[in-house]
């Protein structure tokens, strides 16, 4: 019976320990995918900051 029992906890805690595997993927993945994007927009500031540089907005008829 001991074994039977310990059996059952050791597949228990294979169990747990997948679905905290799965879940950390995810978390990863889905972090990944923010810097990602946050990398991006910051990318798109700085071009719109370096195309502002050289036009002057106060006199848009020159």
């Amino acid at each position: 019976m001991v074994t039977l029992s310990r059996f059952k906890g050791q597949e228990k805690a294979e169990e747990e320990l997948g679905k905290f595997v799965e879940i950390r993927d995810a978390e990863l993945k889905a972090a990944n995918e923010e810097i990602i994007a946050a990398q991006e927009h910051a990318q798109s500031l700085e071009q719109a900051l370096e195309y502002s540089k050289g036009h002057d907005k106060t006199n848009i008829y020159k």
